[in-house]
């Protein structure tokens, strides 16, 4: 059955190079896999001050600098650290300062936040 034309089958179809068809549909999945957020599979409820500092660490990143770096006060990057909730405007800064979708880590707060309204985070 040929596919109609202008449909994708009727793209890759048409990518013949020595008679061997290329199939980039897989490759193409991948790529587009690779841009969405993907929810973690985890329960476990983690601070996203606690993963940022541990980012940080890895990137030997001080929290001035990555103060500087977004154009936020130090004491605003100091809250998030010690668990206050993120903005959608921290996020975007986070994104494009550290190239971690802000997404990412609004779900981890929002995800956090839940956790602690339903009573099912240990805080000391």
């Amino acid at each position: 059955m040929k596919a109609p034309p202008g449909t994708f089958k009727s793209f890759i179809a048409t990518l013949l190079i020595g008679g061997v068809l290329l199939t980039i549909a897989a490759t193409i999945e991948v790529l587009l896999q690779r841009r969405r957020y993907v929810e973690p599979v985890s329960d476990l409820a983690i601070p996203p001050g606690e993963m940022l500092k541990e980012e940080l660490i890895s990137r030997q990143m001080s929290w001035l600098t990555l103060a500087n770096q977004m154009g936020v006060p130090l004491h605003v990057v100091e809250g998030v650290l010690h668990g206050k909730p993120i903005s959608d405007h921290f996020a975007a800064q986070l994104e494009r300062v550290l190239g971690i979708s802000g997404e990412m880590w609004l779900k981890l707060d929002k995800r956090y936040r839940k956790a602690i309204k339903l009573g099912s985070i240990y805080r000391e």
